[in-house]
């Protein structure tokens, strides 16, 4: 079990790399990282050090809640999978699927605003694709103090500028 910090929910680990936890009015949700091959292992050095994270609900109430503990648990899970292995590197993207993923990420920044303890930085952008009728936001989560972040920043901005040029 996860120990949380005042204000989150306690959390369950499934795996190093899953973790689970339940609202006081039984929503169930679950932070999974996958290893993501973002970055070309021949371009740059922290390739396998990149994740993306999946926020799921799993089981809800038919109400809707404002919660804020949800924020700070889902912060706390990020900055302690990122704390395990400081070179750790995490990309957040929006589900588009239903048309709602600039209120998920606008509430994803707050949360991330709300509870980041100073020690991260979270670079953020979007790639608009025309052609599908599609809008793709991205964070990018790290420690303020790696020791690549020069190289992470550019590596960030080259794969935008090729994720655009493929539009």
């Amino acid at each position: 079990m996860g120990s949380p910090s005042i204000g989150e929910y306690a959390y369950y680990q499934e795996n190093e790399k899953t973790s689970y936890f339940i609202t006081d009015d039984g929503r169930r949700y679950s932070v999974t990282f996958e290893e993501q091959p973002f970055f070309e292992d021949h371009e740059f050095i922290l390739a396998n050090h990149t994740y993306e994270v999946f926020l799921t609900l799993q089981k809800a109430p038919p109400a809707y809640s404002t919660d804020p503990r949800i924020g700070a648990t889902v912060t706390g899970i990020i900055q302690n999978f990122i704390e395990k292995d400081p070179l750790r590197i995490v990309f957040f993207t929006c589900d588009t699927a239903d048309g709602r993923h600039h209120a998920r990420f606008k509430r994803f920044n707050d949360w991330f605003r709300e509870n980041n303890n100073r020690r991260y930085l979270k670079l953020e952008d979007s790639i608009d694709y025309p052609a599908i009728n599609k809008l793709f936001l991205i964070a990018l989560i790290m420690r303020n103090d790696h020791p690549y972040g020069g190289e992470v920043l550019a590596s960030f901005v080259k794969l935008n500028a090729q994720l655009r040029s493929r539009k």
